[in-house]
């Protein structure tokens, strides 16, 4: 425990050394600290596993200063990558770290948007679309209407991957860890799958995170790794408007 302490502090004091003073300001708005790299891998090694090839085409939702975004920019053909995100500042960030790491040649696009894009992407569509830790703060309308733009959004074949909240290993259940898990929202597998049924998709199961290189040592590592994908019988449906089976 003291020596968890110790690092934490540790950490915190690069934000007084001018070299890494960008680099904690990143991470200090994704956290947890220390694990950038660890959680950029995971990241690319969820969706290349999942089938994620150069010539797609991937919208990230809840990009954030691109921790993962950066490996998908540079990974992926020119112009392959969208990001969006409601945090201006955020996003601010993420342009300059497009710039400082040389990626802008390569085109990527961040936005900002409040609808997922609905009020933005005008009829695109995209090969995966990426929501890395962020669904367990949605309610359910919020859901539904994410699950809107999923079906609008996705091209033939594509998918949809996310995660939602597993069971946390005991050794992890601080006063802490348990305020938070009562803050957000115990989404399971059946729900979502029974909120994206109208929408002519379908979810299932790939597995908890911690099975795709999310750090062993972080509390969320059982979070279970969600695939959206349209249901056999299902057509392309307009956003907002349910299928109809």
């Amino acid at each position: 425990m003291l020596i968890q302490e110790a690092r934490r502090q540790l950490l915190k004091f690069r934000a007084y050394l001018p070299w890494l003073r960008a680099r904690h300001r990143r991470e200090t708005m994704v956290g947890p600290l220390g694990h950038w790299e660890g959680l950029r891998a995971y990241q690319l090694n969820a969706l290349t596993r999942n089938g994620l090839l150069p010539e797609h085409r991937l919208l990230d939702i809840g990009c954030g200063p691109l921790q993962g975004g950066i490996a998908f920019i540079q990974y992926l053909n020119p112009h392959g990558y969208t990001g969006l995100d409601l945090d201006s500042r955020k996003l601010s960030e993420a342009y300059r770290q497009v710039g400082d790491t040389g990626n802008a040649p390569r085109n990527p696009r961040l936005m900002f948007s409040r609808s997922f894009g609905a009020d933005e992407l005008g009829d695109e569509t995209f090969d995966f679309i990426w929501a890395s830790q962020v669904l367990y703060y949605f309610d359910t309308e919020t859901m539904k209407r994410l699950f809107a733009q999923v079906a609008r959004r996705l091209a033939a074949g594509g998918k949809f991957l996310g995660d939602i909240l597993g069971t946390c290993e005991p050794e992890f259940r601080t006063r802490r860890h348990l305020d938070w898990m009562a803050s957000v929202q115990p989404h399971t597998v059946e729900k979502f799958d029974a909120l994206a049924s109208p929408f002519g998709l379908r979810v299932r199961s790939l597995g908890v995170i911690g099975q795709f290189g999310y750090p062993p040592t972080l509390n969320l590592r059982s979070n279970i790794l969600i695939e959206v994908s349209r249901a056999p019988d299902s057509t392309r449906t307009s956003v907002g408007q349910p299928s109809h089976h």
